[in-house]
């Protein structure tokens, strides 16, 4: 008889069964205590729109502007101010007292590559130039025509006079030495009026063609005042500032603020230049 032992130990009878019944059984229990496997559809991303929309609330300061043009009640006092981090741009800003303080447009001036004499103004929707597109123009400041141009709507790179009558000179009154411009762009037409020392006044008609009927007075979109010097002397001591530019619009003239920011850039511009020096009597 070998002396090499069994290759498996001899259980007592049932002993085999209660074995496997007990495995079974934790078996059973490990499976009940393990939590079930997640089968839930995983979440779909954002629709595109949805993305760029969140995009925009970081790329754009204050919010995303509105895409179709506001009427106010009242009128709205608006400030050319200035960039803090981009010295060749403004923003047109409301005043904290308007129901929408948000920045309405941005106003960006380079210089032509090409022509150093020669400045291209880009005006978008918004804080910065992620805004929708709204108008640019042209100028030189030696005069070249081949240098002035203006894009608005249909218009791409069209000479002034397709939109604005800037030619020639007249006397309007004491008060307005210059005759009035006139903007015209398909159905919106208006007129831009100066006052003393570059003061501005935007009217839906032609101030000339009612002045003789003192009875009808011309209606008012807009009214601009230039960068000028401001004097405190409440402590009795003279303390001069600087006081911004402003554009006051009324409700009507919101209607078309886009055109009269666009047509006002222009005409200033050409009034710093020298264009018309009768703007600028005092």
């Amino acid at each position: 008889m070998s002396s090499r032992p069994p290759s498996y130990a001899t259980l007592p009878d049932g002993s085999q069964e209660r074995a496997q019944d007990l495995v079974t059984s934790a078996l059973e229990q490990t499976h009940r205590d393990r939590p079930e496997p997640s089968i839930d559809t995983p979440p779909a991303p954002p629709l595109l729109q949805a993305r760029l929309a969140d995009s925009n609330q970081h790329q754009v300061p204050f919010g995303v502007p509105p895409a179709r043009a506001e009427r106010p009640e009242t009128n709205v006092r608006y400030t050319l101010s200035p960039m803090e981090n981009d010295p060749s741009s403004l923003l047109l800003l409301p005043s904290a007292e308007s129901p929408n303080t948000r920045p309405k447009f941005q106003i960006k001036t380079v210089v032509n590559p090409l022509n150093p004499n020669s400045f291209v103004t880009t005006i978008h929707q918004g804080a910065t130039a992620n805004g929708r597109f709204i108008g640019a123009f042209e100028m030189s400041s030696n005069r070249d025509p081949l240098y002035e141009w203006v894009s608005y709507g249909n218009l791409q790179q069209q000479a002034f006079f397709y939109v604005l009558d800037i030619a020639g000179f007249g006397a309007f009154t004491a008060r307005n030495p210059v005759r009035p411009r006139n903007w015209k762009y398909r159905d919106y037409e208006f007129y831009w009026c100066w006052e003393n020392g570059g003061f501005t006044r935007c009217y839906a008609t032609d101030p000339q063609s009612v002045s003789t009927n003192p009875d009808v007075q011309p209606k008012l979109y807009a009214k601009y005042s230039p960068r000028r010097l401001r004097i405190d002397r409440s402590l009795g001591t003279a303390y001069y500032s600087v006081a911004l530019e402003e554009l006051e619009v009324t409700p009507e003239g919101h209607e078309v603020l886009d055109q009269i920011l666009l047509s006002l850039m222009i005409i200033e511009r050409r009034r710093l230049l020298g264009y018309d020096p009768k703007a600028n009597v005092i």
